[in-house]
């Protein structure tokens, strides 16, 4: 699935680009397992589950790895449901409902950032909980207070652990290069001053404000800046 021009938020994604296959895994999972329903009929079985309409509600618990995301989207489906009733003689009656579910997704953005997959992992019945996000829809990372010494951490660990038994000076623009593989460039991004950095996760162009023509213009850049 092509990821260029892809737009720029987790629910944009789904909406504009991955829904098809939303729907799809949904419908097929509904059809192969209609006890996920809330639905219990007396006396009855549930023959056949036929999706009708799928709305995504919201996208929350997301979570970024490396190149993956994973993320609860929020969905109500409309759905015919027939059933079975089971008793003197054998019936068959149709229910129109309405449910809410819970749909576990990942998405795996390709090392290029020119493509990703989709997948769904689990469909359950949707209740209320706490959102445990540790990104935000646009896909910026959550970082809590509480967890900046282990987010710091970790990410030594993986990225420079000799700093972790032995005191030195730490440049983040090294392992940003050398280890990380990123290109580093150095432009003011905005005439003042109030953002101190950006990533460029595709290839195309950012905004940079140019001091000495006082004006912003296009810069190109690479995937991985």
């Amino acid at each position: 699935m092509s990821a260029k021009n892809m737009p720029p938020s987790i629910d944009r994604i789904v909406k504009e680009v991955c829904f098809e296959d939303l729907y799809s895994q949904i419908s097929q999972r509904m059809t192969r397992n209609p006890y996920l329903l809330n639905f219990r009929p007396n006396h009855s079985d549930i023959d056949e589950v036929r999706l009708s309409y799928v709305e995504l509600i919201q996208v929350k618990n997301a979570n970024i790895q490396e190149n993956h995301v994973s993320f609860d989207a929020v969905v109500k489906c409309d759905m015919d449901v027939d059933i079975v009733e089971r008793g003197y003689d054998v019936r068959r009656r149709s229910n129109s409902m309405t449910q809410w579910l819970k749909v576990r997704c990942e998405l795996a953005l390709s090392e290029e950032g020119d493509n990703f997959n989709f997948a769904v992992e689990r469909i359950e019945d949707y209740s209320k909980d706490r959102n445990t996000s540790k990104a935000t829809v646009s896909l910026v990372p959550v970082v809590y207070k509480k967890d900046l010494d282990k987010e710091a951490t970790d990410f030594l660990q993986k990225h420079c652990p000799e700093a972790l038994t032995t005191p030195m000076a730490v440049s983040i623009k090294d392992i940003a290069k050398n280890r990380m593989g990123l290109k580093v460039l150095t432009y003011r991004l905005t005439e003042d001053f109030s953002v101190f950095g950006q990533m460029c996760f595709q290839k195309g162009f950012a905004q940079i404000y140019d001091k000495d023509e006082d004006e912003y213009r296009a810069q190109e850049v690479e995937a991985g800046t």
